[in-house]
């Protein structure tokens, strides 16, 4: 009986100490990501922001994906006070993330549509291009900007676009999204 004791006190000593390890090795990890975005967010000597906006429009470069421009919008408007509400385009590689469809109604001058958001970010508008035939029977290509409602990551969003009278849907593509701060 004292030999299994030892035993079983020993095997929960090696338990807790792996427990504790693996406790350490993540608190590193979460040590580290803190501190890589206190330093993005200006924790090194950078000029300090005034608000939200002024803080996204500081740290977030280009070769940022949208997890990481996630990450930066939480912080800044966590650290920051919100002033006025403004967008900044989609990165690129985020955009394939994003799936739209959309019909004309029964009118043929409405684009009406969906876009499920599969960023980490929440968008708040989409560029369309649009290429109608016009009365001459010629083509001609638009880009459309259009608001929409936030639309959190992994859900759905609706959008209209109308046209002018006259002109008919060729063909239609979704060209860039915007994420909102503020």
């Amino acid at each position: 009986m004292y030999a299994t004791s030892a035993m079983r006190f020993r095997l929960d000593q090696q338990t807790w100490v792996r427990r504790i390890r693996h406790i350490a090795h993540c608190s590193v990890l979460r040590l580290s990501a803190v501190l890589a975005v206190h330093a993005l967010l200006g924790g090194c000597g950078s000029p300090v922001p005034s608000d939200a906006v002024a803080c996204v429009e500081q740290t977030v470069d280009g070769a940022m994906n949208d997890e990481a421009i996630a990450v930066v919008v939480r912080q800044c408007t966590s650290k920051y006070r919100t002033g006025a509400r403004t967008w900044f385009r989609l990165p690129a590689s985020a955009m394939e993330k994003l799936k739209a469809e959309a019909s004309l109604d029964y009118s043929g001058q409405r684009l009406s549509g969906q876009v499920y958001n599969g960023t980490a970010l929440s968008i708040c508008r989409l560029e369309l291009a649009i290429v109608t035939k016009v009365d001459s029977g010629a083509t001609e290509k638009t880009s459309y900007w259009t608001d929409l409602y936030n639309v959190a990551p992994a859900s759905v969003g609706y959008f209209d676009v109308n046209f002018l009278k006259g002109a008919g849907l060729e063909r239609w593509q979704l060209t860039g999204a915007g994420y909102c701060v503020g």
